[in-house]
């Protein structure tokens, strides 16, 4: 009998036959989407200030153009006619600034 015994030893398996062991089946998980909480952001009150501001700067170029197009000079608007586009943009630049610093300490002192 010169067959192989590879089969007759103890713990050996063929296919289709059982391990011994249980069947080991994966658990379900279950994948839930992240929870997203608002904080309270610190600069908006300062964006808010600075746009106003700005806003209302571009107000007054509304109507200097308009007034250029239809041939009147507001009298807002004779302070103004001897200065240089760059003194204009920074005045411009600095009225946005100060509402930034304004809508900044508006928002320190509410929050």
């Amino acid at each position: 009998a010169g067959g192989s015994r590879a089969a007759e030893t103890v713990g050996a398996t063929s296919p289709g036959m059982a391990s011994g062991l249980a069947a080991v089946s994966p658990m379900s998980r279950v994948v839930s989407p992240p929870t997203y909480v608002q904080a309270k952001d610190a600069l908006s009150p300062a964006m808010g200030g600075a746009s106003l501001f700005g806003f209302a700067f571009v107000l007054l170029g509304i109507l200097a153009l308009s007034g250029g197009v239809l041939g009147t000079k507001p009298a807002l608007l004779e302070n103004f006619k001897d200065m240089t586009f760059m003194v204009l943009t920074a005045i411009g630049l600095g009225v946005v600034l100060l509402g930034f610093i304004g809508g900044l300490v508006i928002g320190k002192v509410k929050g």
